[in-house]
């Protein structure tokens, strides 16, 4: 009798602990923090950012030939006597022409020459016509000349240029002698090398892009702000130029476009102060990834999860599970929390109590669950396929109410505890659709276009189920270099 008795107290005892509910501190899965996750840094990112140069063609053939004749006797006469014999000569130049291919063009300049006899009466004469001063010894000859200009950048962010004379021709008139044309094509390279030395310095200070590509250089470094503690840092690290390509129409002008590598990158948190990498100089254009890459988390957070798995059209809260009988198990509340890298389930549960005469309240429990979110990128949702329970609560289970351990509760909850985060994908999108066409500082503006996300991985923190987005886009950085 007396055994019957210490029986019958014991089964009521454990009656009661699950008519009543567990404690859930005793089953409580504490919060501990995830661990640290390492990706590979971004690929580097090609930003185009075209350029268009106004060229001082403009300046070349300004100055006029000059005038071998001063009008100083005292020099004229014995200097033209002693270079030709006694024989002196007039020379005069067409208007330039220029002729463009790529980044060379090719300035090419007509000389005529009118020779005579008698170097005192034409310096006496002073520029009248030869026949009038030596009457049927004029001979009049053209030469060809040219100086050909190949532009490209240095490295110091201005143009400049390699230049090289074409070879002369010379006019083939029996009647002149050579001294004279040997005088005439020394005239001319001289000109046209004086010419060439001014276009260059000319082109140095116009074309001299680094004040201003200092200064925009420093505006991109900025973090942009993109959301409420969420920023995005561009990281330039080179520039390089490709080749250069003037109009054939307009040598004015002159196209060439820059390529920037950067490894943009969404920070979280506080403004991140990062320290800016001076200028880079200019080099050479080098092929590498196209397009906009960077990468950024995307999360759903645990009371957003709860809230969308409370919703009675999911079908777990108040739903009996199948398997449990007369029992009627259901699922009346739902928490999820993080630790440790893992999703925590804390489910409150409701059952009808062993057939004995306890009274009529259901019982109730509280049990924890853990599992690792995968993502699903043909739904776009979030699963916990692991999702089991916490060993704690294995072991009292096993102890107590087996029969909910082996019920279909886990097969239900890995069935529809399913988070959709396609949405919040399209909205970061959108968002960065916007946010990425953006103005950087006064001078440049950054488009980006055909933004396409995509999830590299999956995983959970503290703060909710996230995904490693990738962003991939075609960059270009619009520069006002005035």
């Amino acid at each position: 009798m007396k055994r019957w008795l210490n029986g019958s107290l014991l089964l009521l005892i454990v009656l009661g602990v699950c008519s009543t509910g567990c404690q859930t501190t005793s089953l409580l899965v504490p919060v501990t923090d995830a661990p640290a996750r390492e990706y590979p840094s971004t690929p580097p990112a090609m930003i185009r950012i075209p350029v268009i140069v106004s060229l001082p063609v403009g300046t070349l053939g300004l100055n006029p030939m000059p005038n071998l004749l001063t009008g100083n006797l005292k020099e004229d006469i014995p200097r033209l006597i002693k270079q030709v014999g006694g024989m002196t000569y007039q020379l005069a130049r067409d208007p330039l022409h220029w002729e463009a291919s790529k980044n060379t063009f090719s300035t090419v300049m007509h000389m005529r020459y009118d020779v005579a006899q008698n170097a005192l009466g034409a310096a006496v004469k002073g520029g009248k016509k030869f026949e009038e001063v030596v009457p049927g010894m004029k001979t009049e000859k053209e030469a060809v000349m040219g100086i050909r200009t190949v532009l490209q950048w240095n490295k110091a962010w201005h143009l400049e240029t390699e230049t090289s004379l074409l070879p002369g021709q010379m006019g083939k008139a029996a009647e002149t002698p050579q001294k004279i044309d040997e005088l005439v094509r020394q005239a001319g390279e001289d000109y046209l090398n004086k010419q060439g030395a001014r276009f260059d310095e000319r082109l140095r200070i116009l074309t001299d892009l680094e004040p201003r590509a200092r200064e925009i250089w420093a505006d991109i470094q900025e973090p942009i702000y993109l959301d409420k503690r969420i920023w995005l840092v561009i990281q330039p690290e080179t520039v390089s130029v490709g080749q250069l390509k003037l109009n054939p129409l307009h040598l004015q002008t002159l196209d060439t476009a820059f390529e920037m590598t950067a490894r943009p990158q969404i920070l979280f948190g506080e403004k991140p102060q990062l320290d800016k990498r001076p200028l880079p100089p200019l080099i050479p254009y080098r092929k590498g990834p196209s397009g906009f890459h960077a990468l950024s988390n995307v999360k759903i957070t645990y009371p957003e999860a709860t809230r969308f798995l409370r919703d009675k059209r999911i079908g777990i809260i108040g739903q009996v599970i199948p398997g449990t009988g007369d029992r009627k198990l259901r699922v009346m509340g739902l928490r999820f929390y993080g630790s440790g890298g893992k999703v925590v389930a804390e489910v409150q549960l409701q059952y009808n109590p062993f057939p004995v005469n306890l009274g009529d309240k259901p019982a109730k429990m509280t049990v924890y669950l853990v599992g690792t979110p995968r993502y699903q990128p043909t739904k776009r949702l979030f699963d916990l396929p692991d999702l089991d329970f916490d060993v704690k609560t294995s072991d009292f289970l096993v102890q107590v109410a087996e029969w909910i351990f082996k019920s279909d509760m886990r097969r239900m909850l890995r069935h529809k505890a399913k988070v959709p985060i396609g949405p919040k994908l399209d909205d970061l999108s959108a968002h960065l659709s916007t946010i990425l066409n953006r103005s950087l500082g006064p001078h440049a503006t950054l488009n980006v276009r055909q933004v396409s996300l995509k999830v590299l991985d999956s995983f959970a923190d503290n703060e909710g189920m996230k995904a490693r987005v990738a962003l991939d886009g075609d960059t270009e950085l619009k520069v006002d270099w005035k």
